[in-house]
């Protein structure tokens, strides 16, 4: 289970560096990603996001929900009440709780035995009066740059 965690922290901040493209209106980037409080059967991250509003009209959501997957499954959710205001050509900032059952992580952890590639993918929508803005990124990484990645983050915290 804690080397699905370490693999999961390490895809997302891939998804963070890449930045998570969206429709041409809303760009979603992951800036940090830390651990809650869990339990045997719950696995629960605080996800961070920096969201950039691409248009000259301002953005008002009332909160967002977001999905994280691993090889094409689902592996987490998460929703926040928190309401946004994000200038037009601006940025803002939201965070939301991500929960994550057993089942699903032991199902990603039993799909990557053997596995020399992962994708990974994150979407949700900032919920909005009218229309929501939805976002979508994803990409694959393979184990080598996953064991490269690891390498590099420990020669630079020595």
């Amino acid at each position: 289970m804690r080397t699905c965690l370490c693999l999961f922290f390490v895809i997302v901040s891939v998804v963070g560096v890449t930045g998570c493209a969206t429709q041409p209106a809303v760009e979603v980037y992951v800036t940090d990603l830390r651990p809650l409080p869990s339990t045997l059967f719950e696995q629960r991250l605080q996800l961070d996001l920096r969201i950039q509003n691409l248009t000259d009209k301002p953005i008002q959501a009332s909160g967002m929900n977001v999905r994280l997957e691993l090889n094409d499954r689902q592996w987490g959710r998460g929703v926040s009440a928190e309401s946004l205001q994000i200038p037009a050509l601006g940025e803002g900032r939201a965070s939301v709780a991500v929960s994550s059952g057993v089942f699903d992580t032991v199902r990603q952890l039993l799909a990557m035995q053997g596995r020399e590639t992962f994708s990974f993918g994150l979407s949700g929508r900032l919920i909005m009066p009218g229309l929501d803005k939805r976002f979508r990124r994803g990409g694959e990484i393979s184990r080598a740059d996953l064991e490269s990645l690891g390498r590099t983050t420990k020669a630079t915290s020595n």
